[in-house]
């Protein structure tokens, strides 16, 4: 029986406040994938689209955008693929009006998928709970475009792999299997 994992989506600012921010080292990024790092455990930060990106700023409020000017599509994870988080918090700019999709994706392998309608300031935050985690965060504003994707930040970063146990453990272990 698969274990039980839920995700908690916040459309106010401010709900889950990560620890990290995601900041763009290098100005003016271009292409369909571009990184960032965290600014507390220098953990680099991919972003990927269907549509060619533009990244600006790093003083807190580094922003990505797509080079026509309106961002529809973006997916971001953690670029080591042993590492996860348990939290996210980033805001759509300049929402339109019309419903976005956001696609969260858990290392147990389950994707839950929200329908969120802007809410004025457009900030939206996710959080695993159960003892998951999650690998990646993908909006779509399906077709409505936002001006950019900022203040990005992410929490509960970890590794996946799994803690080896002490000597004393296995002592245990072997004796309690005895």
């Amino acid at each position: 029986v698969p274990a039980s994992a839920a995700v908690i989506i916040y459309d106010s600012p401010g709900a889950v406040q990560p620890s990290e921010n995601v900041l763009f080292q290098t100005a003016n990024q271009t292409g369909t994938t571009v990184e960032g790092v965290t600014n507390q455990t220098n953990t680099m930060v991919f972003f990927t689209s269907n549509e060619p990106l533009r990244t600006t700023g790093s003083e807190g409020q580094s922003r990505l955008g797509a080079v026509d000017g309106s961002l529809d599509q973006v997916l971001f994870g953690l670029s080591d693929m042993q590492l996860t988080f348990t939290e996210a918090e980033f805001n759509l700019f300049n929402a339109f009006p019309d419903t976005s999709t956001v696609t969260i994706t858990l290392s147990s392998g389950l994707t839950q998928t929200f329908d969120l309608a802007p809410n004025g300031q457009n900030f939206f935050g996710v959080r695993a709970t159960d003892g998951d985690t999650l690998t990646s965060v993908n909006f779509n504003t399906n077709g409505s475009g936002v001006s950019d994707l900022r203040q990005v930040r992410i929490g509960g970063i970890s590794s996946q792999i799994g803690a080896v146990p002490e000597p004393t453990t296995w002592a245990m272990m072997l004796f309690g299997f005895g």
